[in-house]
């Protein structure tokens, strides 16, 4: 090869290589930019909306204080609003007795919580007894926790993650479309699902449904805190 032609070579390289320098990798840097960006944006949109609660405690029905998701094995906490009263409630404690069963060694906890002004602690710890009741039930006489949650039924679950946020409120399933309607069969498990998605670290994709049942009434120390004008 000619001292020409080995000059022309070197040339060509160089341009080949200035080329994937200039043009081909920053093309790659910058689509790695932006699908970095949007991972970390949904993740910060994400934080905003899902605020840590306060430390989520109360009183059992046998007086024992307990803070709820703050044991060391703990990966979220289902909390559900029950009624003693509501046929529609009632209808639900063995499902919530199925899910308490299969995921409490995975690290969810369940809670069931009464918050009735005219409920008393005798009356809740009877329905316990009644419906042989398994996972903790959690006597909200104060309302705090109904204050703290916002929960409008009963059943209503609110699943709340590792980080104290809450990711699911609403309705267990799609069981009862509305007040009277029924299927024989839910098709849609709400909680079970929104379980499943939080443990795997995947989105939730329904996070918040209608909850269908009794509702429930104010809770004594509203009217103090302000909600009411």
């Amino acid at each position: 090869m000619t001292p020409t032609a080995c000059a022309r070579v070197i040339v060509d390289v160089k341009k080949a290589a200035n080329w994937n320098v200039r043009f081909r990798w920053p093309w790659l840097s910058v689509v790695l930019l932006v699908v970095l960006s949007s991972v970390f944006g949904t993740h910060r949109l994400a934080a905003q909306h899902k605020p840590r609660l306060q430390p989520i405690k109360g009183m059992d029905l046998n007086g024992r204080s307990c803070r709820v998701g703050e044991s060391a094995t703990a990966k979220g906490s289902a909390i559900v609003f029950l009624s003693i009263h509501c046929p529609i409630s009632n209808s639900y404690i063995p499902l919530l007795k199925e899910i308490h069963q299969r995921y409490r060694s995975l690290g969810i906890e369940l809670y069931g919580v009464i918050s009735d002004p005219s409920v008393t602690r005798v009356a809740a710890i009877d329905h316990s007894n009644e419906y042989d009741l398994i996972f903790p039930v959690l006597f909200d006489g104060s309302g705090e926790l109904r204050m703290m949650l916002s929960p409008t039924h009963t059943p209503q679950a609110i699943l709340v993650n590792a980080e104290g946020a809450i990711v699911y409120s609403g309705a267990i399933d799609d069981r009862h479309v509305r007040l009277g309607r029924k299927k024989d069969q839910a098709t849609k498990n709400y909680l079970v699902d929104a379980i499943r998605a939080m443990m795997m670290g995947r989105e939730i994709l329904v996070s918040r449904t209608k909850p269908i049942g009794c509702l429930l009434e104010d809770p004594p120390n509203k009217a103090q805190s302000g909600d009411v004008t």
